[in-house]
């Protein structure tokens, strides 16, 4: 069985793919790029921002600005 990249644990497969059961995830931004099977890097080539910026994000030890909350919220990404 596949495991989770983040939690390490084993994934089950329901109708959307994989599904992970971690938990305790600083931002909705990373359990969407988790769930779309994304690395940092291609979310951040896909979003037109940096590497560093997703890294800041997730972690929480940055906000995004209200343009960039927008922007994501557009895409359906919750932070």
């Amino acid at each position: 069985m596949p495991r989770c990249a983040i939690c390490k644990k084993a994934n089950s497969v329901g109708n959307g793919g994989l599904k992970c059961k971690c938990k305790g995830k600083k931002m909705k931004l990373k359990e969407y790029r988790h769930d779309k099977g994304l690395t940092q890097q291609q979310l951040a080539d896909s979003l037109g921002c940096s590497l560093q910026s997703i890294k800041y994000w997730e972690t929480g030890r940055r906000e995004p600005s209200e343009e960039w909350i927008k922007k994501l919220r557009r895409r359906g990404i919750e932070v």
